[in-house]
């Protein structure tokens, strides 16, 4: 069953009674990060007041060129999750709780990314910092990265120029 939140936070819903354990996925959006928070191992034989709090915070930081200047238009994603061929879901937390992260710099290579607090204990793995394509600079895929909510967190981008000229002798 799928029950959305009023503008409050509030939802509600009907489910029959129910001796068996069940768990409770709530799926969010939040300024850039989005999830999914588990809560598992209760019973339903009466009506039951189910109060979730996803603890929320914003990862802050700014996107450079390797010559020191801030770097526009750049999208970032990332997990704290991976998931494999073999095991599915792997990281994330003993609960299965999820987040993913994505969003883009200001023109000054700034960025505010809505993140779970609570997975930040882990490293987010598979962090891809993508330049627009007209840069200089090149894609960044950083496999494991531990995201700070308290301090801002600089990402530098790397670049070499390779340039010349072709020539048909003769």
């Amino acid at each position: 069953h799928t029950a959305s939140t009023n503008a409050s936070g509030y939802y509600g819903f009907i489910l029959p009674p129910s001796s068996d354990e069940v768990i409770c996925l709530v799926s969010f959006n939040y300024n850039g990060g989005s999830g999914q928070r588990n809560v598992a191992n209760f019973s339903l034989m009466s009506d039951k007041n189910l109060n979730i709090e996803i603890p929320l915070g914003m990862w802050h930081g700014m996107v450079v060129g390797s010559d020191g200047a801030p770097v526009g238009g750049v999208y970032i994603s990332g997990s704290s999750y991976r998931v494999t061929e073999r095991y599915g879901y792997d990281l994330g937390d003993i609960n299965g709780n999820k987040n993913h992260i994505s969003g883009y710099t200001s023109e000054s290579g700034i960025f505010d990314i809505g993140v779970m607090t609570e997975l930040t204990v882990n490293p987010y793995v598979d962090i891809s910092v993508r330049p627009p394509s007209n840069s200089r600079w090149i894609r960044n895929d950083i496999d494991s990265l531990m995201i700070d909510t308290t301090n801002q967190q600089t990402i530098v981008l790397q670049g070499t120029l390779v340039s010349g000229k072709v020539t048909f002798p003769g």
